[in-house]
């Protein structure tokens, strides 16, 4: 069985700009921590690719980290 990729793009908004970046992670811990990084309100892409074929996820960063 072939192991599912994936890939979390952010776009971070700041003032008319935005700033885009790509993590590709290779387990759940590095998934849920790319997320977890994006600046709140930050738009967030998953595209993960699998042997069953790809699942697409789009959402905004609401994630208060506790520091």
């Amino acid at each position: 069985m072939a192991k599912a990729t994936a890939v979390v793009s952010i776009t971070e908004r700041r003032g008319r700009d935005a700033k885009d970046s790509e993590i590709s992670v290779s387990d759940l811990d590095e998934l849920y921590e790319a997320c977890r990084r994006a600046a709140p309100g930050a738009l967030v892409r998953v595209v993960i690719q699998g042997a069953a074929g790809e699942v697409r996820l789009d959402f905004g960063s609401f994630i208060h980290s506790r520091h």
